[in-house]
């Protein structure tokens, strides 16, 4: 008798800890897909200013083949031994070239732009690029990180990307205007 109530005991207290610790309903899965964003739910439009446009979005993008380059930014980690929260990283970036959205904007005659958007930190940023880099094949206007996911640290979902064989060039994952001269 004694072995049994302890076997139950064990039992009960098993069955406690594994109902405890079973995870998510299925109903709190469920609403957790559907909230998520991934590369087939996101959209982005950027503003423009200096184009025959005022806006430009992922389906004017889309128009065009996908192009890719390896790209090497910061990223936000949590913060290490060195503290600063922050990781360079390689990655492979989709998306457009940044000559093909200045066709589509009527401005394949530019000689500098600057894009707008915000840093890891949230905080307003914006840089200028000119001359031949705005026809180069190593920069982009992306969206697409690794052939399947969003870019990491994006708050616009679409950045401006520059090729890792261009150590100088600040890319910017979270830009929501590009001002065209």
């Amino acid at each position: 008798m004694r072995k049994t109530v302890s076997f139950l005991a064990v039992m009960l207290i098993l069955t406690s800890l594994f109902s405890g610790c079973s995870g998510k309903t299925p109903d709190e899965i469920a609403a957790e897909e559907a909230a998520a964003v991934t590369l087939d739910t996101v959209t982005w439009t950027i503003a423009v200013e200096g184009g025959t446009v005022d806006s430009y979005s992922r389906s004017d993008a889309e128009e065009h083949e996908l192009s890719k380059i390896i790209c090497s930014m910061m990223k936000t980690v949590e913060p290490g031994e060195n503290g600063t929260g922050a990781m360079q990283t390689s990655f492979l970036c989709g998306g457009i070239h940044l000559r093909e959205f200045l066709e589509d904007v009527g401005r394949s005659d530019a000689t500098r732009i600057t894009y707008y958007g915000k840093d890891l930190y949230q905080n307003d940023i914006s840089y200028s690029i000119e001359g031949d880099l705005l026809m180069s094949d190593d920069v982009i206007l992306g969206w697409i990180r690794n052939k399947s996911d969003i870019l990491f640290d994006t708050w616009s979902y679409v950045g401006v990307f520059g090729a890792s064989s261009l150590p100088s060039f600040t890319s910017c994952c979270s830009v929501d205007k590009i001002v065209i001269e």
